[in-house]
């Protein structure tokens, strides 16, 4: 069997706090505004077709 050894400390992460990010809920922002874009492309579509 062969043994992986997988490291967990603080200097793994990809991305360091001095690195630039987007705020927290900019996210979650931005993924709701996306879906209700759909929604209402997806309701035009539909009002279209009846």
């Amino acid at each position: 069997m062969i043994d992986a050894e997988i490291p967990f400390s603080p200097t793994d992460i990809a991305l360091s706090a001095r690195e630039a990010r987007m705020a927290p809920l900019a996210g979650l922002g931005l993924a709701a505004l996306t879906s209700a874009g759909l929604w209402g492309l997806l309701a035009m579509g539909l009002s279209w077709l009846l």
